[in-house]
């Protein structure tokens, strides 16, 4: 159970298991949407947070050995350093990490990252695909783990040490995996041929969060944060059988049970402890450096002027596809907020409210704080049974009732926009009455009264 507080941002998380609490974590915020503290009712745990002047969150304090005092201090470009003073890291052209304390790194000329060399000379080699994503890690005993994806760019198949892992899809959520201990099968006459014992499903709520594994050996519940990271699992008769607490970074510093058997980390990103990073769709994340290991594929348009950074306040927002943070502040020379889902516009006939830039958005006159906003206009909307990532259910005029219905409690005014030609549709709306003016919009565009 999670409580809210009247701006949306979460206060407590309680998880109860055959009558006694298993997790009881206390949130506070400050008025800019910050989260300042988190405490661990149960073991008296407080971790605190500090940000600089731009929101970045730059330190966490936790009074515990395990996370003592840990920075992740940004530079003027918003290349990380894990030292208050910035002096731990060497970055070079174009914010390639360059050399840290554990580790050099090399870079081919697309800016993917080719070798690490450890202190001890332990070297790991980095093979990639025309597109970009990785085909090759090469560990320092010289083992391989491959990787092979679909035409969507999705991550098929995993092989290492003569062990092959399949991955079936749903959209851009992994549905299924299994394992075979042949590596020279496809995915196709090993899905035919192999004994499926080893077959998990995956249930996900809306969007990136997983609910559920089900396997041959039993079913599983898996209970996620207010960022929908996964942080316990119960088995059928209620006991916990894996927990996880993550750092400021992404990496796993705490764990009971095998640290993959739930191998979900922030939204969106599958960790493989073969080569000690994590697949996010269209890149692979290095927990350790806080940075991706290739470069942003839509390059500046996702917002991080660095191209391997992850987000800025990783308490607050996510990159579930690795190409940039959700949720964004609703900047004026950005996209704005899309009062209906482009994905639903376009598949519940209003195709002209489903474009990226050419579509009427809404904006708040306050950018500080828009980007919590933004999430909770989603979660509205999810709360309606509009999802963010997954078919919309019903019919057009469901989803309009609903739209309308979700946007209700919402007063901050703003106005709606054009982006890509800075036409200026209404002023002075809410985000509902934003909503109306959307579809009158798209009215007139139908029946050829606006250009």
């Amino acid at each position: 159970m999670i409580k809210y507080h009247i701006k949306g941002g979460p206060t407590h998380h309680r998880v109860s298991s055959q009558n006694r609490d298993t997790r009881r974590r206390a949130y506070n915020w400050d008025v800019n949407h910050q989260l300042r503290s988190m405490v661990n009712e149960l073991t008296g745990v407080k971790v605190t947070y500090g940000y600089d002047e731009f929101s970045n969150l730059v330190w966490a304090n936790q009074d515990s050995r395990q996370f003592v005092f840990l920075y992740r201090s940004v530079d003027d470009v918003g290349n990380l350093y894990e030292t208050k003073d910035k002096k731990d890291r060497v970055y070079g052209a174009g914010s390639r990490l360059l050399e840290t304390k554990d580790a050099k790194f090399s870079y081919d000329e697309e800016g993917n990252l080719v070798e690490k060399v450890e202190p001890n000379g332990d070297t790991w080699q980095y093979e990639y695909y025309g597109n970009g994503m990785m085909a090759k890690v090469m560990k320092p005993d010289k083992t391989e783990v491959t990787f092979k994806y679909d035409a969507l760019g999705r991550r098929i198949e995993k092989c290492s040490e003569g062990r092959a892992t399949y991955f079936v899809w749903d959209g851009n959520t992994i549905l299924h995996e299994y394992v075979s201990q042949d590596d020279s099968k496809t995915l196709e006459n090993a899905s035919k041929t192999d004994d499926l014992d080893s077959l998990v499903t995956w249930v996900f709520n809306d969007g990136f969060v997983p609910s559920a594994k089900i396997t041959g050996e039993g079913n599983y519940s898996i209970i996620s944060d207010y960022l929908g990271t996964p942080v316990e699992a119960y088995d059928e008769q209620g006991h916990k059988v894996w927990s996880a607490e993550l750092d400021v970074y992404g990496r796993v510093k705490e764990c009971t049970g095998e640290k993959d058997f739930i191998p979900f980390r922030y939204q969106g990103q599958y960790e493989d402890v073969e080569i000690g990073l994590y697949y996010n769709r269209f890149r692979y994340y290095d927990p350790e450096q806080g940075n991706y290991t290739q470069v942003d594929p839509i390059g500046l348009a996702g917002g991080n002027p660095t191209l391997y950074g992850y987000v800025s306040n990783p308490n607050l927002q996510l990159d579930p596809l690795g190409l940039m943070a959700f949720w964004k502040e609703l900047k004026h020379n950005g996209m704005g907020h899309h009062t209906v889902p482009r994905s639903h516009a376009n598949k519940h006939g209003f195709p002209n409210l489903g474009m990226k830039k050419a579509s009427p958005s809404w904006f708040p006159y306050t950018i500080e704080g828009s980007d919590e906003l933004h999430k909770q206009f989603h979660d509205a909307l999810k709360e309606q049974g509009i999802p963010f990532n997954r078919p919309f259910n019903g019919s057009s005029a469901d989803l309009i009732y609903k739209t309308n219905e979700a946007y209700k409690n919402f007063p901050q005014k703003g106005f709606v926009m054009i982006p890509s030609t800075g036409e200026l549709i209404a002023e002075n709306v809410t985000v509902r009455e934003g909503f109306h003016e959307a579809m009158k919009w798209d009215a007139k565009k139908n029946s050829g009264g606006c250009k």
